[in-house]
């Protein structure tokens, strides 16, 4: 029942995610969405979902999606999309550095499985899913991610501290498969930005961040018309759409027109071609872009 609930859930994510939506003739027919998904856009320009769904019983997922990852980064802020989803647990409006992961541990909703975000190249998200069993609960979920969405504190301190958690994390992906992903995705879309905006980031550029560098991306990117919230779960809609409407109109209308999310890409015809080789490999990989990988033992 469990995977039936998240993948509806993802299903609507990847919808909302593309901001129109899909289109049966792409370019004239309009999503249609079904009755059940209760749809709202608040004045400050936060768009939000939600889905009632009793099985599992007593379970709420929700999640944030913020349109900027790594390709909003500039040259110097390789990896700083990802730095701030990391500064999400480590203090905030309304949750003390050190609290927020004690405040959820204590109610069973551990750090990873039922608490987490994730940073892509165009899109960071963060999620929570928690027990509906208290109202208290659903509240706190809610403020949690209302708080990532505009109440990070990215306190000097808490950047430093963080900084070799990152750097670590950067050392223990350099693994085969990563440099393999690498290599791949230099061919697959040369002349695009992705290349060069793997949302990991570059070790020179994480050693060099300050919380004033994170404050500034934060600043420009998590404003609420480049956001979308989802909730799904055992709950009532018109309840949980109150509940956002009070928590989350709190965060103030951007400034300025909305940003362009469109990243340059230059279609080619011709072939791309390349060889991917490691030190760990025992055989070459050819790779045609787009398309075809011949292995070579």
């Amino acid at each position: 029942m469990k995977r039936q609930f998240i993948s509806l859930f993802i299903l609507v994510m990847i919808l909302l995610s593309f901001g129109i939506g899909f289109t049966q003739d792409v370019l004239t027919k309009p999503l249609v969405w079904p009755d059940y998904v209760k749809r709202g856009k608040l004045d400050n320009g936060l768009n939000y979902a939600i889905i009632e769904h009793q099985k599992p019983k007593d379970r709420m997922l929700a999640y944030i999606l913020i349109q900027a990852g790594s390709l909003q980064e500039t040259d110097s802020e390789r990896g700083i999309a990802h730095y701030i989803e990391h500064m999400g647990f480590n203090g905030s409006k309304h949750f003390p550095p050190g609290e927020l992961v004690k405040y959820f541990a204590s109610i069973g909703t551990d750090m990873g499985p039922s608490i987490n975000a994730y940073t892509s190249f165009d899109r960071t998200v963060y999620m929570v899913e928690v027990s509906t069993e208290k109202e208290e609960y659903i509240d706190k979920s809610l403020i949690a991610l209302s708080d990532y969405a505009a109440g990070m504190l990215l306190t000097h301190e808490e950047v430093e501290k963080e900084r070799g958690i990152i750097l670590e994390e950067l050392r223990l992906g350099s693994t085969l498969d990563r440099r393999i992903f690498e290599q791949d995705i230099a061919i697959t879309l040369k002349g695009s930005l992705y290349p060069e905006r793997l949302p990991i980031g570059l070790e020179e550029t994480i050693t060099k961040f300050t919380h004033e560098d994170l404050k500034k991306f934060y600043s420009n990117w998590y404003r609420p018309d480049l956001m979308t919230l989802v909730v799904v779960g055992d709950i009532k809609v018109p309840e949980i759409e109150k509940k956002i409407k009070d928590i989350f109109l709190e965060i103030s209308a951007p400034e300025g027109n909305k940003p362009d999310l469109t990243v340059p890409f230059k279609p080619h015809s011709e072939i791309y071609t390349g060889v991917i080789t490691d030190p760990e490999l025992n055989f070459l990989i050819y790779k045609l872009s787009p398309g075809t990988f011949f292995n070579e033992n």
